[in-house]
């Protein structure tokens, strides 16, 4: 394992910790800190919203219904994806962070500010929150560093 796409991917990340693995180079690396482009961005955040729609359909069971759940899907994403891309990499770079922990606090950001917006926005239980949430996530951050 040794390609971008295999290291910061969800399960990469995940056999990298507990094997002989050659991925520091990548986790070692700098946080991005490439002039923002709308177009780039553009594709990144559409990418993940297609990637995430399946999984929050199927799961979030109150409505499952393609419209109410891409507009709640929208919102998450609107609170959560502008910041992951373009305010956070900022703030890392300030305190020397490397890509590793860019990577890990991303994910783990991301979703717990979309399991809150799904509890108290949308009025889900904890325990759907929970599942959709990282579900999504997960699944989003697996597929899509393959695609980008």
């Amino acid at each position: 394992m040794s390609s971008a796409s295999d290291c910061i991917s969800a399960w990469g990340l995940l056999i990298s910790l507990f094997s002989d693995h050659q991925c520091t180079y990548w986790y070692e690396s700098a946080v991005p800190n490439e002039p923002f482009q709308l177009f780039i961005y553009l594709k990144f955040f559409l990418l993940t919203m297609a990637l995430e729609f399946p999984f929050y359909l199927i799961l979030l069971r109150k409505i499952r219904q393609p419209i109410p759940t891409l507009k709640q899907l929208l919102v998450l994403n609107l609170a959560t994806h502008p910041f992951i891309f373009i305010v956070w990499p900022h703030f890392l770079i300030r305190i020397d962070a490397n890509y590793l922990q860019y990577l890990v606090s991303a994910e783990i950001i991301a979703p717990a500010v979309e399991i809150l917006l799904l509890k108290f926005v949308f009025k889900y239980d904890w325990r759907l929150s929970i599942i959709a949430a990282v579900v999504a996530n997960v699944a989003s951050w697996s597929i899509g560093v393959y695609l980008v």
